[in-house]
């Protein structure tokens, strides 16, 4: 009797343990990640994946729900992708991405939330960098300034010419 209780609590384990042995695997297949983040972008990356399948991605604030970054990729021919993102991170806490398929059916996520108070970037985002067109507008002065330098020299020439006369 003491045996036949031992098999079915054994098989009742053993039968237990199956779908949740089989879901693990499904987990380990697919995985979303975000990393290498900066104030300004954040790289992504998907594994287990279809091959050569187009997915989108979303980067969501979790702290307001709004979208920091919207992107389009294709997975590789081992069922792959990564891509970087780019966003406005700054005082942010907490992003999640989101991988849809193109008809909007939901594949995955990530989540990453930055220690309390410690924002993925706490600078102040300063906008655009402005080197270039100051760079074009110091040029452009100076060129006009060289081009009214000659023209004066011209006009003084020829100023002493016809008085010459």
């Amino acid at each position: 009797m003491r045996l036949c209780r031992a098999l079915a609590a054994l098989g009742l384990a053993v039968a237990l343990s199956l779908p949740a042995a089989a879901a693990a695997g499904q987990e380990q297949q697919q995985h979303f990640g975000l990393h290498d983040m900066t104030c300004t972008s954040v790289m992504a990356m998907g594994k287990g994946l279809a091959k050569n399948a187009s997915y989108d991605l979303t980067l969501l604030n979790q702290d307001d729900g709004s979208t920091l970054a919207t992107r389009s990729v294709k997975s590789s021919e081992m069922g792959m992708f990564e891509a970087r993102l780019p966003a406005r991170l700054n005082r942010v806490m907490s992003v999640r991405l989101e991988v849809a398929k193109p008809d909007g059916t939901k594949v995955g996520f990530a989540d990453h939330v930055m220690a309390k108070g410690a924002a993925m970037c706490n600078l102040p985002f300063t906008g655009p960098s402005r080197a270039a067109p100051l760079l074009l507008i110091g040029t452009g002065s100076v060129g006009l300034g060289l081009l009214l330098v000659a023209a004066t020299t011209r006009r003084d020439r020829l100023l002493v010419r016809l008085r010459r006369r």
